[in-house]
C-alpha cells in the first residue's frame, strides 16, 4: 500500500494489484470531491477485492473515463464546479455501444432525489456513509460474472448464504425453499400482469415484496434487480420491464439450482448431524 501524488489528483490512494482470486479484474471509478470520502470508499472496495481509482470532480471523472473507460463509476451527484448529474450527462451523450453503470451516491435518501438521479441517466443510488454490504450488493448487481471462475465464485457464496439458512432451520429448510418458491412464483405471475398493464403502482408494490424476500433468503442479485424495478416505477418508467424481467427469471433458475444442491446435501446428511428445527 503506498501513495501516488500526480499533478492533476489532489489525492490517489493505490493498493497495488489486490483482487478477488478468480474474479477478473475490474475498473472501479469513484468521483467524489472529498478525500475522507474517496478513502473509505476505495478501502471498502479494496476489502470487497476490487481496485478502485479516484476522481476529486466531474471534469476529472471525465477525462479519467474517456481515456480509459471504467467498468463501473461511483458518482458524488453534488461536487464542487460541475457536478455529478452533469457529468453523467456527458458521459452518456458521448458512449457508443456499452453503458457504464453510474451508481449516485448522495447524502438525500427521499424518493425525490433518487428520481432526479434515474431521470439524469444514472442508473441506481447509494445512500452516504457508505458501507460493506451496500456496495457488495451493488457489485453484484452491476458487475455480473463474466468468466465461469466469477460465475462459480459467485455460485459458491450462493449456496453459503443457503446453509446458513439451512443451519437455521434445520429439517424446516425443505419447507421454507418451497414456501419461497410458491410465493415467487405467484407474485412474479403478478408483476408480470401488473407491468403489461403499465399500473406502475401495483409493479412498485410486488417488486418491493419480492426484494424483501429474495434477500431473506440470500438472493442478492435478484434483490437488487426488483429495487431497479422498484426504483423506476416511483420515476414513473418501466418501458424496459421486459429486459428486467428477462433478468430475474434467469437469477431465479440460476438461485433454484443451488437451492436444490444445498437441499439434496442436507437431505443425505445423517440426521443427527442436523440441529433441531427452528421455530418459524
Amino acid at each position: 500500500m503506498g501513495k501516488q501524488m500526480r499533478s492533476e489528483e489532489p489525492y490517489v490512494f493505490s493498493r497495488g494489484s489486490f483482487c478477488v482470486p478468480a474474479a477478473a479484474p475490474r475498473r472501479i471509478l469513484i468521483a467524489d470531491d472529498s478525500p475522507v470520502n474517496c478513502l473509505v470508499a476505495q478501502r471498502l472496495l479494496h476489502e470487497l477485492g476490487y481496485r478502485a481509482d479516484i476522481a476529486a470532480t466531474g471534469a476529472h471523472a471525465m477525462a479519467r473515463h474517456r481515456e480509459h473507460p471504467y467498468d463501473l463509476i461511483l458518482m458524488d451527484s453534488q461536487m464542487a464546479g460541475m457536478h455529478g448529474f452533469d457529468a453523467t450527462a456527458r458521459i452518456r451523450a458521448t458512449e457508443v455501444g456499452r453503458r457504464v453503470p453510474i451508481i449516485a451516491c448522495t447524502t438525500a435518501s427521499s424518493d425525490e432525489q433518487r428520481s432526479a438521479c434515474l431521470a439524469a441517466e444514472m442508473d441506481d443510488v447509494c445512500v452516504k456513509p457508505l458501507h460493506a454490504a451496500q456496495l457488495r450488493d451493488l457489485l453484484l448487481l452491476w458487475l455480473p460474472p463474466r468468466t465461469p471462475e466469477e460465475l462459480g465464485r459467485r455460485d459458491a457464496d450462493t449456496r453459503a448464504e443457503l446453509r446458513s439458512l439451512a443451519t437455521l432451520f434445520g429439517s424446516g429448510f425443505n419447507e421454507v425453499v418451497l414456501m419461497f418458491r410458491a410465493d415467487t412464483e405467484t407474485r412474479l405471475q403478478a408483476l408480470r400482469e401488473a407491468a403489461e398493464a403499465g399500473n406502475l403502482a401495483l409493479v412498485r408494490k410486488v417488486a418491493h415484496a419480492l426484494g424483501g424476500s429474495c434477500a431473506s433468503m440470500g438472493g442478492w442479485r435478484m434483490a437488487g434487480l426488483y429495487r431497479i424495478l422498484e426504483l423506476r416505477c416511483h420515476a414513473g418508467s418501466c418501458a424496459n420491464y421486459p429486459q428486467i424481467l428477462a433478468e430475474v427469471a434467469e437469477e431465479y433458475a440460476a438461485f433454484n439450482v443451488q437451492a436444490e444442491r444445498v437441499l439434496n446435501s442436507w437431505r443425505m446428511a445423517s440426521p443427527n448431524e442436523h440441529p433441531a428445527p427452528g421455530r418459524y
